[in-house]
């Protein structure tokens, strides 16, 4: 009998999850997809981040902000509040990358990426 070994997750693997989750918005208009996915982004990105050996990447940012973005309905409170909380944590763990930006930029209106940046 053969078995075969199972890898740990990476950060990576997390990555990827969060990623597909922030693509359902391109296959479907249901909001309860979108909730179940958006919340299984969110989970997903708090094991990675409390993993014992494993920390969020730039790519794990990025991912999360397209998934605020497209599962999230638009000028909304809840996702506001996520969008900022992210954008805090993400600059406090030195990720802030090209990519990031980009990603962020995408995801939200001008008058929201001046206020996460404090510009008046």
């Amino acid at each position: 009998d053969q078995s075969i070994a199972v890898p740990p997750p990476s950060t990576f693997t997390y990555n990827a999850v969060i990623n597909v989750c922030a693509s359902v918005s391109e296959s479907s208009n249901d909001e309860t997809e979108k909730a179940n996915a958006f919340e299984i982004a969110i989970v997903t990105f708090n094991k990675l981040r409390n993993a014992k050996h494993l920390k969020p990447d730039h790519i794990t940012y990025g991912a999360l902000f397209r998934a605020c973005a497209t599962l999230l309905p638009k000028h909304n409170e809840k996702r506001d509040k996520i969008l900022r909380a992210t954008f805090g944590k993400c600059c406090q763990e030195g990720l802030m990358h090209e990519t990031v930006i980009y990603d962020i930029q995408k995801s939200v209106d001008s008058e929201f990426w001046r206020e996460l940046l404090l510009v008046p």
